[in-house]
């Protein structure tokens, strides 16, 4: 079981590695949306952030009431911009943040050199699951990382764990099906918000300029074998990640945050929304009206979701 646990180890720190060596096409996915983000923040804060993930960070913020937490962990961090943050408002003291991708860890260390907060935050290149003393941290951290876990249950049993009295749990994350495994309703959605489409709002901002392609109305669900040979930590449990939620901190705030239509349906097409542009922001607008109108329905799946909890005596 360890040496199977070692491989997909090894397997998913090359994968994030030949990622971040890689140069990422530019407004294809919702968080690289200005109107997108600003749309998550105010349903979750009631304020239009700009900042990826901003929303649930002024949440946090404002329950502190000044309140300094000693120490933070996260697992899986990337290059650890996201937990500079909480370190940078004064939220937290001092970040443990582990990571798989050499690649990742070290530009999160020349990042930190950069912001002046070298000597806050430490990168490990590991799970960090067997290293974190109980009770011993004030905040764990999981932002869009917590999908990569493949054990899910194990990884929020473990956030308990560690968490010392009046520890806070901060979730902003992937909770949709497992592998990307929409249901037929969600397919169904998504399709029709493209199928309504204009079409050039289906180019594929990959192709030439002068040969421009056209993305399929059809939304489909990828190969989850083939999924998983690539990556093996790509939303490899992330279905069991708000059961597991309820059931370890049934004190959680919970505010799903869709994305049926902003992810599934915009994938990749974002690039051809003009944010600058009067007419395409109002249809974005009226897109994103029609994600929030989703969550109403209980047999449609919301991909994203926050959660916030304190760790009671």
């Amino acid at each position: 079981m360890k040496r199977s646990r070692d491989s997909a180890a090894r397997r998913i720190a090359a994968h994030w590695d030949r990622r971040t060596l890689e140069a990422q096409p530019e407004r294809t996915r919702w968080w690289q949306s200005r109107a997108v983000r600003r749309h998550v923040n105010r349903l979750v804060s009631g304020q239009e952030y700009e900042g990826t993930g901003e929303g649930l960070v002024m949440v946090l913020r404002e329950r502190l009431r000044g309140r300094v937490l000693r120490r933070g962990v996260s697992i899986g961090c990337g290059i650890g911009n996201k937990e500079m943050r909480f370190v940078r408002l004064g939220l937290v003291e001092r970040f443990d943040l582990f990571e798989l991708s050499s690649a990742r860890i070290e530009q999160g260390r020349a990042l930190a050199g950069r912001l002046g907060i070298g000597q806050r935050v430490t990168f490990h290149r590991d799970d960090g699951f067997s290293v974190v003393a109980p009770e011993s941290v004030d905040l764990v951290h999981w932002n869009n990382s917590l999908h990569h876990m493949l054990d899910v249950r194990r990884a929020v049993e473990w956030s308990r764990r560690v968490l010392a009295p009046g520890g806070v749990f901060f979730l902003d994350d992937f909770v949709g099906p497992t592998r990307f495994q929409w249901s037929d309703r969600a397919i169904a959605v998504a399709t029709g918000v493209r199928a309504m489409l204009p079409r050039r709002f289906l180019e594929d901002p990959a192709s030439p300029p002068d040969k421009r392609r056209h993305l399929p109305v059809e939304v489909k669900r990828p190969n989850a074998s083939r999924l998983a040979r690539r990556d093996p930590s790509e939303a490899a449990d992330s279905a069991a990640i708000l059961p597991a939620v309820r059931d370890l901190f049934p004190e959680a705030e919970i505010q799903r945050t869709g994305g049926l239509v902003y992810h599934v349906a915009l994938a990749t097409i974002l690039h051809n929304f003009d944010e600058e542009d009067a007419e395409d922001l109002a249809l974005l607008d009226l897109l994103l009206e029609l994600d929030t109108a989703c969550l109403r329905d209980p047999e449609l799946e919301s991909p994203y979701a926050t959660a916030l909890a304190e760790r009671k005596a």
